[in-house]
Parts: structure tokens; C-alpha cells; sequence
């Protein structure tokens, strides 16, 4: 926000695409559990990293399409942001539960 209101924006709007497409695959992903429905959760793996790809991409299409004065570095800003954050924190909580 100190870049200013469109800069904020623009940032939030990435992180919000980020957070959507996480969300949309967690819940596929995770839909079932057990040994005896291995194959189910193969397919829901795979179900929701395309799900998650195709609404990143739709999204992104409708953010850069519909949304006046968007601007895209602090679009993608956001989103990777989010991303790594995202890549990271297994990692730190790896780190963590060796010491």
C-alpha cells in the first residue's frame, strides 16, 4: 500500500488468485481419506492440480480483463509471494522439528 491504493490492489488481487487456486486443490485433494481408497485419492490429486491450474488461469484473465488501472508487477508480486510462502513453511516446519 505504500506505492499506492492501485499497487495495493493489484498486490491483493494476486494473493487472492494464490489463495483461490490452494483452496480449490486442498479441497479436491483431501476429499478422501484411507488405505482403501488410494486410487480415489490419486484422481483427486490429480482433479484438483488441474482444477487449481485452470482457475489460476481464469482468473488471472478475468483480473487482468474486468479490473481498470491493474497493475501487473504488483499482480504477480502477489501471487508469488503467496507461492513461496506457500513452498517455504514445510520447509521451516522441517527445520523446526529436527532441533
Amino acid at each position: 500500500m505504500l506505492s499506492g491504493v492501485h499497487s495495493g490492489m493489484s498486490a491483493g488481487i494476486g494473493a487472492g488468485i494464490a489463495v483461490a487456486g490452494s483452496a480449490y486443490f486442498a479441497v479436491q485433494a483431501f476429499r478422501h481419506a484411507g488405505a482403501a481408497s488410494a486410487r480415489q485419492i490419486v484422481k483427486s490429486f490429480y482433479k484438483g492440480a488441474a482444477g487449481k491450474f485452470a482457475l489460476t488461469v481464469l482468473l488471472f484473465a478475468a483480473a487482468f480483463g474486468m479490473v481498470p488501472n491493474l497493475q501487473a508487477g504488483w499482480v504477480l508480486t502477489g501471487f508469488f509471494l503467496v507461492q513461496l510462502v506457500a513452498w517455504l513453511s514445510p520447509l521451516r516446519d522441517a527445520l523446526r522439528d529436527r532441533s
